[in-house]
């Protein structure tokens, strides 16, 4: 299990001493495995598109199969670049990932669909570390909200598309959840493990890596 310091070295160094606080608060409550709201319903009628919200009815494509399709995704951009009030010179996209339910994934993996059978030991162990938020390129996203199962995005499976795409009077009635703030706060982490590695052992001076 991941600690409260070694999550600590991937925190932001910008961060107050008081954000910082707030923050390792919210996940010693996750690694104690006490019951935290995910999502919330606050945010629901508002016409506004909040990172880390689901979404359906969005285009879906996995590349190199060209063939896009409708489906629902998690929105990875950030809730004011996405804004359609953030006016700039250039227009904005939406960047999000596919949302997946946990269970076919993991019954793929145990009939082989890609590629050699994994043994049902080796599954369970690797629903654990998901549901626990201990694998870096997905997150897990349990049922609630209009979620009707646990689900998965992975983080390196990322689709853009032009923010104006999606009406905005439309957001509403295709939010499929919005996180709380403790699920913002966890999401924000695995963000940061997965796409900046503050400490990534790598010196691009001296030319060396671990």
């Amino acid at each position: 299990m991941i600690s409260v310091e070694e999550i600590r070295n991937f925190l932001p160094g910008y961060l107050s001493q008081g954000s910082e606080n707030a923050f390792l608060d919210e996940i010693k409550h996750f690694l104690k495995a006490e019951s935290r709201p995910f999502y919330t319903n606050a945010l629901a009628h508002h016409p506004v598109l909040f990172q880390g919200d689901g979404l359906e009815g969005l285009l879906v494509v996995s590349l190199p199969d060209p063939k896009t399709g409708p489906g629902s995704g998690m929105l990875l951009s950030n809730t004011c670049d996405v804004d359609p009030s953030n006016k700039r010179l250039f227009a904005s996209w939406l960047t999000y990932a596919p949302i997946f339910r946990l269970d076919p994934y993991l019954a793929a993996l145990r009939d082989g669909e890609f590629g050699p059978p994994v043994d049902a030991g080796l599954v369970r162990d690797h629903e654990s570390k998901i549901r626990q938020q201990l694998i870096t390129q997905i997150f897990y996203l349990p049922e609630g909200g209009r979620l009707p199962a646990d689900c998965l995005v992975f983080m390196d499976r990322l689709i853009s598309m032009p923010s104006e795409t999606v009406n905005r009077d439309d957001v509403p009635k295709n939010r499929l959840f919005t996180l709380s703030d403790f699920g913002a706060w966890l999401f924000a982490l695995k963000l940061s493990i997965h796409f900046t590695r503050i400490r990534d052992k790598v010196d691009r001076a001296a030319g060396t890596f671990a």
